[in-house]
């Protein structure tokens, strides 16, 4: 509605934004609650929930007069689409007078037929010389060979902006009359020839896209032109919309609520992409867990979903959990995060699916586990995208219950043998697994070499034989067993380990203070150079029993031996006045030379025939 200037009435977000307005059938009371349409329709495009109400009246979780009223209410109020609408009043009259309900209180619907012809005829005439050069395929062919085939290049033609910017009003005419195909036709020739100076506009051209090529997900029968859709992104239209929208989401500078309220958008409108896939799980574990290439570390945070999801739309961790589950043994460091995450989020969203984790890994609850496992089977059923969307992909909604509990239930057992040092396969199966009748025996022992093969990093190189009825878990984990009497063993001596040194520590404190009394004596002859000084340190730094104690620093006893000591300088004597005969030499100590042969080499040549002096 944010793109095509469409609202919500108040009557119907109060008729759909909350799962007791509506009247549970008896049937299925259980399914109604893990509903979440109300926390995410605030966040759909109006179309996005034509095909949700159908689903919903269809599966029976609610009252169907009631769906039915709330989805009349919603395409009179947002669409054109008046076939659907005369579709839709049948069929809530049958419904109505089958339950014994007042007919005159349905309203009828309002067609004004010459109205919407004149709109239409509008924004033809608005195009004026647009659609005349569009329509020339000369003209299209000269422009594009000379790679003029923009807004530039259509205005020399003879178009104004005014014109070219009636190409995107057309496509919200296209969308509220349900013809999805050409308004993504329209939406994607205005991303070529519009004003793209206008980042705004430009930008909501990229959510208009990906908007269309979702209602032709959810609509696969709509009305459409003969023309192929080779502009829209080749095969995958919303693949290639999905992708452009997400780098631009990502790389545009805008506000923190705007960045934060961006990427809330998208995240919902992804999982219409992602589950019409075969490997929706794949992708969905990618969005959510992988770190794409950012120009910095703050632009890698505001791209974290995880967070987004945990901050503004922890309904949407159902699906986290869901494509956890079956990727798993990615998750690697980011489990912790993700246990902590849930765990955070449980007051304000827990189900079934995220209690799974919380009970296995954070509670070491089995039973509360298999619980959960158990019930996440009724979510999936009452879930448009798990229980619709990804049973098409994956051809029934049996098919992805048996995919999820069967990956689920492999975790458990993983961590049943964890805690175990021997696992016998029956016992398992009666105690945990009875209510599966998929796991059996053998279906065990595949788990078990799947974990050996996981552990061990080489196929060939097995520890575990499966051959027998139950698994020890000390050779699948490679872990050494031991014994109580082993254990007493062990800590006894670690704590003589732990005596042995606190003994020598203490030795060495009193070996320190002995010396520090008597003195260095013997430490290579030099005890009579030091003045002894009475030990006067109150306090032992050394002792770890005084480590939170002031100590006072103890200045070095000063040695009063003068050989210890440097040499005084000894006073130079000052130049003699000129004229005398030592003016002209300076001696080099002040020392007075030996008396032997070679003291005189030490002095220079005197007299004026002395031209450099005497060195030996």
């Amino acid at each position: 509605c944010i793109l095509f200037g469409g609202s919500v009435s108040p009557k119907l977000r109060q008729e759909t934004g909350s799962a007791e307005t509506f009247t549970m059938a008896a049937n299925v009371v259980d399914l109604a609650k893990y509903d979440i349409t109300r926390k995410m329709a605030p966040f759909l495009d109006p179309h996005f929930m034509f095909p949700i109400l159908k689903w919903l009246r269809e599966r029976n979780i609610y009252s169907e007069a009631e769906v039915l009223a709330a989805e009349y209410d919603l395409a009179s109020n947002t669409s054109t689409m008046f076939t659907y609408l005369q579709e839709l009043h049948k069929h809530l009259v049958d419904t109505v007078k089958a339950t014994g309900g007042d007919v005159s209180k349905v309203p009828s619907p309002d067609f004004n037929t010459s109205a919407l012809e004149a709109e239409f005829k509008q924004h033809m005439d608005a195009g004026g010389k647009v659609w005349e050069l569009l329509g020339d395929k000369a003209v299209i062919d000269k422009l594009r060979e000379a790679g003029k085939f923009t807004l530039e290049g259509l205005v020399e033609e003879g178009a104004t902006e005014e014109e070219i910017e009636s190409i995107f009003d057309l496509a919200r005419f296209y969308h509220k009359g349900g013809l999805y195909k050409q308004a993504l036709e329209c939406v994607v020739l205005f991303r070529k020839v519009g004003p793209r100076f206008d980042s705004y506009r430009y930008f909501s051209t990229m959510w208009a896209q990906l908007a269309e090529c979702i209602c032709m997900i959810l609509n696969p029968d709509t009305p459409s032109t003969k023309k192929p859709l080779s502009s829209a992104g080749g095969s995958e239209p919303s693949d290639f919309a999905f992708r452009v929208l997400r780098d631009t989401v990502e790389k545009r500078t805008m506000l923190g609520v705007q960045e934060v309220e961006h990427r809330r958008w998208l995240l919902h409108w992804a999982l219409f992409v992602i589950f019409s896939r075969p490997r929706a799980h794949d992708e969905l574990f990618d969005l959510f867990f992988s770190q794409r290439e950012a120009r910095s570390e703050q632009r890698t945070r505001k791209n974290d979903y995880l967070a987004i999801t945990q901050a503004v739309s922890p309904w949407l961790l159902r699906y986290v959990a869901y494509a956890t589950v079956l990727n798993f043994q990615n998750l690697g460091k980011r489990q912790r995060q993700f246990i902590n995450v849930l765990k955070a989020e449980k007051a304000t969203y827990s189900g079934p699916m995220t209690q799974l984790f919380v009970s296995l890994f954070s509670e070491c609850d089995i039973e509360g586990s298999i619980a959960a496992i158990r019930e996440s089977a009724d979510v999936i059923r009452a879930d448009f995208f798990l229980g619709n969307l990804a049973a098409k992909a994956r051809g029934s909604v049996d098919d992805v219950i048996n995919d999820f509990q069967s990956a689920a239930l492999k975790l458990v057992f993983h961590e049943i043998l964890k805690l175990h040092q021997e696992v016998p396969y029956e016992q398992a199966i009666s105690k945990y697994f009875s209510e599966f009748p998929s796991v059996d025996a053998n279906t065990l022992r595949g788990w078990v070499a799947e974990l050996d093969r996981a552990t061990s990093g080489n196929s060939k190189s097995s520890v575990v034989d499966e051959t027998k009825e139950s698994v020890h878990c000390h050779q699948l984990f490679n872990v050494q067993i031991t014994t109580i009497h082993q254990r007493i063993d062990q800590q006894t001596n670690e704590l003589k380990s732990m005596a042995n040194k606190l003994r020598n520590r203490l030795n060495e404190d009193r070996a320190f203070e002995r010396d520090m009394n008597s003195g260095a004596a013997g430490r290579g002859g030099r005890g009579d150079d030091f003045e002894r000084v009475p030990f006067k340190n109150q306090v032992n730094s050394r002792d770890p029993r005084n480590q939170d104690k002031e100590i006072q620093p103890q200045a070095p006893p000063k040695p009063q031996n003068s050989r210890w000591q440097q040499d005084e300088k000894v006073a130079e004597p000052a130049p003699q006045p000129a004229g005398s005969a030592d003016d002209q030499n300076w001696q080099r100590s002040t020392k007075k030379p030996q008396n032997n042969a070679d003291s005189g080499s030490w002095e220079r040549g005197k007299g004026e025939g002395a031209a450099q002096s005497k060195w030996r």
